[in-house]
């Protein structure tokens, strides 16, 4: 199993991406004390093909984003939005 760990010092998260035996998945976890809106893409340049799920996290709560729908496959870029912070954008 590949794990990758993405933090980004302006967005108070952390997101893990997973790959194994062909299976993708992700987490998402709001390290802030404060409740956090994320706006969640995976989406594929190559094949145009897309994934969009947008989440609301309580403070320090984590979610599985493959079970509120979040489909995610190799070479996908995705890309986490939760103004006012920066884009975070991660390439696969």
């Amino acid at each position: 199993m590949v794990t990758e760990v993405r933090e980004d010092t302006e967005v108070p998260i952390d997101l893990r991406i997973r790959s194994h035996d062909g299976q993708s998945g992700a987490a998402v976890f709001n390290r802030s004390g404060e409740p956090l809106h994320l706006a969640i893409t995976a989406g594929n340049p190559a094949t145009g093909q897309s994934s969009h799920v947008d989440v609301t996290l309580d403070a320090h709560e984590s979610k599985e984003l493959t079970d509120v729908g979040l489909a995610i496959a190799p070479g996908d870029q995705i890309r986490v939005q939760s103004p006012p912070y920066k884009d975070l954008i991660l390439n696969r």
